[in-house]
C-alpha cells in the first residue's frame, strides 16, 4: 500500500511538472514575441509592444510617439536603417527587457533635432550592444533621459547635480561644452561655470576644467578660489581641486582645496579647506608680529603649515625689532588677529648675546594686551622640560610664561591644582654674588646646586632688552 501511494504521488508530480513546463514556455514565448521581429511592415508595432512591456505609466504614450516618429522624422534613410538594425540586434545580445527598449527609443527620439548628439548616442550604444553589456547601457539611458528632461543627473542620493551645456557621448562618460553646473544639497547650492566637464556614468563622479568660486560662499569676502581642474564627487558631497589658486589682495597662491556642498546646522557658510603648495612669498603681518608658512584655510580660520624641511614661523616684534620667535608645524591666525599655536618651540631674546628657549609649548598671542602666552603642554611633567638659557647655564621650570611687550618683561608662573606656586630656577654658574639681577626677586641659596626659589611675588620675572 505504501509503495502504491508513493507511485501515485510521483506520477502526479510528473504530470504537474509537465503542465508547469508548458505554461512556463507559453508565457516565456509571449514575453519574447515582441523581441522576435517578423517582417518590415510589422516592425514598428512590434517595437511598440516591446516598449510597453516596461510597464511605465507613460509607456503607451511614448510608444505611440514612436509610431509617429517612424512616419515623420529628420533622419536620413541610411540613419533610420542603422537605428532599425541596432534595435533588431539588441535581443540577441541580451538587451531583451522592455525597460531598456523604452529608454533607448525615447532618448533617441528626443534628439530628433540634434543630428550630432543622435549619431554619437548610436555609436556608443552599438559599442555596448557588441560588448553584450545591457546593465551599463540601461544606466546610460536612465541618466540621459533624466538629463534630457531637466538637465539633472539621477541616483545621487541626498545631493543634486544639474549640468547645462552641449553634450557629447564617449563611453563611459558624458562630456559637456561650456557647462553651467548647479551642485546642491537641500536648500544649499553652488553654481560653477567651466570650460568643460566630464561625467562618468558608472562611477557617478565628474571632472571639470577651468572654473572659480566666490569665497563669499566660504565666509571670506574679497577672495576667489580658482580651479584649474576639479572633481565633483556626489557620494561624498564635495568639490575637490588638486590644482587650484587662492586669490586675495593681489596674492595668487597655488594649492589644493575641498568644499563640502552641505552647510552644517547653525553655520552660515560651506565647509572649506585649502592648503598651499609652498610657503607664502609675503608673510602675514600685524603691528606686533610676522608669520610665514604654507597657507591653510579651514572654514573661516587661516593657518600656516610647515614644510618637510622648514617649520612655520611667528616673529614677535617690538618697534620693528625681533624679540621672540616661534617655530611650529601649525600656526592659526584668527580673524581678530590673535594667534594660536597648538605646539611649538620658543626662543626669546633676553639680550644681545642671550636667549631663552623651550622646545615644546602651547603658545598664543593676545593682541588686546600685547602678550605672548607660553603654556606647558598637558601631561608633561614640569621637571621634564625647562626654559633654558644656554649662555648663562640657566634653567627655569614653569607652567606658564607671559612675554609682555608694554613692560618688556617675561613673567614665569607655576600652576598646581587651584593655586599658583613659585616658579623655580637652577643654574651652575649664573647666580654668583653680585650677578643677581634686582628684577629677579628674593632668592634662597642652596650650596649643593645653587637652587633659587622665588618667594616674594610667587613668580619669576626676567627682563629682555
Amino acid at each position: 500500500m505504501y509503495f502504491y501511494l508513493n507511485c501515485v504521488i510521483a506520477f502526479s508530480m510528473r504530470i504537474f511538472k509537465s503542465k508547469f513546463l508548458w505554461v512556463f514556455l507559453f508565457v516565456f514565448a509571449e514575453k519574447l514575441q515582441a523581441q522576435v521581429f517578423t517582417s518590415p511592415d510589422k516592425f514598428p508595432q512590434e517595437v511598440k509592444s516591446w516598449m510597453m512591456e516596461s510597464k511605465f505609466r507613460d509607456a503607451f504614450v511614448v510608444a505611440d510617439r514612436w509610431l509617429e516618429f517612424r512616419k515623420k522624422n529628420n533622419l536620413s534613410s541610411e540613419e533610420m536603417a542603422q537605428f532599425d538594425a541596432i534595435l533588431k540586434e539588441m535581443p540577441s545580445k541580451g538587451f531583451k527587457s522592455g525597460e531598456i527598449a523604452y529608454y533607448f527609443v525615447r532618448c533617441f527620439m528626443q534628439f530628433d533635432q540634434f543630428p550630432r548628439e543622435r549619431n554619437e548616442l548610436m555609436q556608443v550604444w552599438q559599442q555596448l550592444v557588441q560588448k553584450k553589456d545591457p546593465k551599463s547601457a540601461l544606466e546610460l539611458v536612465r541618466q540621459l533621459e533624466t538629463w534630457q528632461y531637466d538637465y539633472s543627473i539621477p541616483g545621487l542620493g541626498s545631493v543634486g547635480l544639474k549640468i547645462k551645456g552641449k553634450i557629447h557621448f564617449e563611453w563611459p562618460k558624458f562630456t559637456f561644452e561650456q557647462p553651467r553646473i548647479i551642485y546642491q544639497s537641500g536648500a544649499d547650492s553652488c553654481v560653477l561655470n567651466a570650460d568643460c566637464f566630464e561625467w562618468e556614468v558608472l562611477e557617478k563622479k565628474g571632472h571639470g576644467q577651468a572654473s572659480q568660486i566666490d569665497a563669499k560662499l566660504m565666509g571670506i569676502p574679497n577672495a576667489t578660489w580658482k580651479l584649474t581642474s576639479f572633481d565633483i564627487i556626489p557620494r561624498s558631497g564635495i568639490i575637490e581641486a588638486k590644482e587650484s589658486f587662492w586669490e586675495e589682495e593681489k596674492e595668487k597662491i597655488a594649492g589644493e582645496g575641498k568644499l563640502n556642498i552641505k552647510i552644517k546646522a547653525g553655520a552660515s557658510y560651506f565647509p572649506f579647506d585649502f592648503k598651499a603648495s609652498n610657503a607664502l612669498e609675503k608673510p602675514l603681518s600685524d603691528l606686533n608680529w610676522l608669520a610665514n608658512g604654507r597657507l591653510w584655510i579651514s572654514n573661516e580660520k587661516r593657518g600656516l603649515l610647515g614644510q618637510v624641511n622648514q617649520k612655520a614661523s611667528l616673529l614677535i616684534l617690538e618697534n620693528g625689532r625681533n624679540i621672540a620667535s616661534v617655530l611650529s608645524d601649525l600656526i592659526w591666525v584668527l580673524p581678530d588677529r590673535s594667534v594660536q599655536i597648538p605646539e611649538g618651540s620658543f626662543k626669546g631674546m633676553l639680550g644681545k648675546n642671550d636667549s631663552l628657549i623651550h622646545s615644546r609649548l602651547k603658545i598664543s598671542w593676545k593682541p588686546e594686551s600685547q602678550t605672548l602666552h607660553l603654556n606647558k603642554l598637558p601631561g608633561i611633567s614640569s621637571s621634564s622640560l625647562f626654559f633654558e638659557d644656554s649662555f648663562h647655564q640657566l634653567r627655569i621650570s614653569a607652567d606658564l610664561a607671559i612675554l609682555n611687550l608694554p613692560t618688556k618683561k617675561i613673567d614665569f608662573f607655576r600652576v598646581s591644582g587651584k593655586e599658583e606656586s613659585p616658579a623655580w630656577v637652577e643654574s651652575y654658574d649664573f647666580f654668583e654674588p653680585g650677578r643677581i639681577s634686582k628684577t629677579m626677586g628674593i632668592m634662597t641659596y642652596d650650596p649643593m646646586r645653587i637652587l633659587y626659589n622665588y618667594l616674594r611675588e610667587q613668580k619669576t620675572t626676567a627682563a629682555f632688552l
